[in-house]
C-alpha cells in the first residue's frame, strides 16, 4: 500500500522558516528523517514547543486522504497526530478513522464540556454547608489557615489552591498532607473546587466518583461576603490554642514527629542511604522527643551518619545501605540517651534550606510564642514558658535560611 503523501501549506514568505518545516515534516519510507530537537534547538525552543511553532508557518496536508466527519482533506500540525495514517501496511495497531484536527478538537472540547457538567453537578459548591469556624479543634484550625495562607489570595479569598501546586511545604511530609485535607474536607472546612482539572477527579464508568486530594482545588463553602468573618474567627481561636496545653501537646507532637523523621530521611539521603520504616523508627522518635526540642534533635541526626561510617571503617566491615541506615538510627538513639543520662547541655541544630520549615510548623510557633521558631529551638514547654502574649506585636524572623551552611557533625 503507498502511503499518504504530505503537501505543506506555507504561511510564511521566510524561506528558512520554510525549510524547517520542510525538515520536520520530511520522511524517508515510513520513517521521520530527523529528530524535533534538532529543528528546535535552531529556534532556541524545546522540543515540546516545536509543533505549536511550526503551526504559525505551515499546515500538513495528507494528500487523497478525507476527514470522516467534515469530508475535508486532512490537515494536522504535529507529526503524532499525523503518524496512525503514515503507518506500512499491515499497521501494527489498527489505524483510526480519518479525523481532521479540527473535528478531533471539537470532540474532544465536548467530551470535556460533559465531563465537567458532571463535576459541577457532583460537586456544586451551594450542596455543601456553610464552614462553621467554630467546628473542629487546634489542629483543624491550624491546618486550614496554614492552606489559606499559602493556597489563596486576597483577590478571591474564598478560594485555595492544590496542595500540589504549593510552592512552600505544607506539613513537613507529604503524608500528613494528605491527611490534613481529608480531615478538613470532613469537617466541612473546604470542598473540592468543580474548576478543578478533570484529571484531579477519579472517574468510575465516566462518572466523576472521587478526587484526589493533592490535586484538587479547594472552595471555602459559604456566602463570600461572609468568609472574611469566618477567617478572623479562626484566627482568634488560634491565638488562644496556648490555653489549651493538653489539645496542643498533641497538635505539637505530630507536626515535631513528621519533621524529625523527615529530617531524619534528609540525613541519610544526601549520603545515598534509605530511611528505616516501621515501628522502631517512630518509637525511637517519640522517645527523643520527650527529651530535647526539635532543634537539638537535628544535630544528633545529621551527626549519626558519619558516626555509623566511622564505626564500620574502624572494624572494616562493610555494610549494605540498609544496615548502615539502621546503625545511623541506633547511633541517634544512644546520642540521646546518653545526652538525657548525663544530663548534657545538647546545642542546637540548623534547618537546612533542602528540608525547610512547613507553614504548619511556623503557624503553631507563631501562634504560642509569636517567633517562627521558637518551638523548634525550645520545644514546646520552653516557648509556652516565654512571656508573651498574643496581644503583643509578633517577632520578625527570617522565613529562609539560605546561605547557612549545614549542621555540623
Amino acid at each position: 500500500m503507498d502511503l499518504p503523501k504530505i503537501d505543506l501549506e506555507f504561511l510564511t514568505e521566510d524561506e528558512r522558516l520554510r525549510e524547517l518545516c520542510r525538515r520536520y515534516w520530511r520522511r524517508d519510507g515510513s520513517r521521520w528523517v530527523e529528530a524535533p530537537s534538532h529543528i528546535a534547538q535552531e529556534l532556541g525552543i524545546g522540543g515540546s514547543e516545536l509543533p505549536a511553532r511550526l503551526a504559525e508557518y505551515s499546515t500538513a496536508h495528507l494528500r487523497g486522504v478525507t476527514c470522516s466527519s467534515c469530508s475535508r482533506e486532512l490537515t494536522f500540525s504535529k507529526r503524532s497526530n499525523a503518524r496512525p495514517y503514515l503507518l506500512p501496511d499491515p499497521p501494527p495497531r489498527p489505524t483510526p478513522p480519518a479525523e481532521c484536527e479540527a473535528c478531533i478538537d471539537a470532540r474532544q472540547a465536548e467530551a470535556e464540556k460533559r465531563a465537567r457538567d458532571k463535576v459541577e453537578a457532583r460537586y456544586e459548591v451551594s450542596k455543601f454547608d456553610p464552614t462553621d469556624p467554630y467546628g473542629g479543634g487546634v489542629r483543624e484550625v491550624l491546618f486550614f489557615l496554614a492552606l489559606h495562607a499559602l493556597g489563596s489570595t486576597d483577590d478571591d479569598p474564598t478560594r485555595i489552591q492544590s496542595i500540589h501546586s504549593l510552592k512552600v511545604p505544607l506539613t513537613p511530609a507529604g503524608r500528613l498532607n494528605l491527611s490534613l485535607a481529608n480531615v478538613l474536607f470532613e469537617q466541612g472546612l473546604i470542598v473540592p473546587d468543580p474548576a478543578s482539572p478533570l484529571d484531579a477527579f477519579f472517574w468510575e464508568s465516566d462518572e466523576p466518583t472521587q478526587f484526589y486530594v493533592d490535586k484538587v482545588s479547594w472552595v471555602v463553602p459559604g456566602p463570600p461576603n461572609e468568609i472574611p468573618a469566618v477567617l478572623r474567627i479562626l484566627r482568634d481561636r488560634l491565638r488562644d490554642a496556648r490555653l489549651n496545653v493538653p489539645e496542643l501537646e498533641h497538635v505539637w507532637h505530630e507536626i515535631a514527629a513528621a519533621e524529625l523523621h523527615e529530617f531524619l530521611a534528609f540525613s541519610l539521603d544526601v549520603r545515598g542511604l534509605p530511611c528505616p520504616e516501621g515501628e522502631r523508627i517512630t518509637q525511637v522518635i517519640n522517645m527523643a522527643l520527650r527529651h530535647f526540642p526539635v532543634a537539638h534533635l537535628f544535630r544528633a541526626a545529621w551527626g549519626a551518619v558519619p558516626k555509623t561510617e566511622k564505626w564500620e571503617e574502624e572494624r572494616g566491615l562493610e555494610l549494605s545501605p540498609e544496615s548502615l541506615a539502621n546503625g545511623a538510627l541506633t547511633f541517634f538513639e544512644n546520642s540521646v540517651n546518653t545526652a538525657v543520662e548525663r544530663g548534657w547541655h545538647v546545642q542546637p541544630g540548623f534547618r537546612n534550606p533542602r528540608c525547610p520549615q512547613s507553614m504548619v510548623s511556623k503557624m503553631l510557633s507563631q501562634a504560642v510564642a509569636g517567633d517562627d521558631e521558637a518551638i523548634f529551638t525550645l520545644g514546646l514547654e520552653g516557648a509556652l514558658a516565654l512571656d508573651w502574649s498574643p496581644s503583643e506585636p509578633q517577632a520578625t524572623v527570617p522565613e529562609e535560611l539560605d546561605g547557612q551552611p549545614d549542621p555540623p557533625s
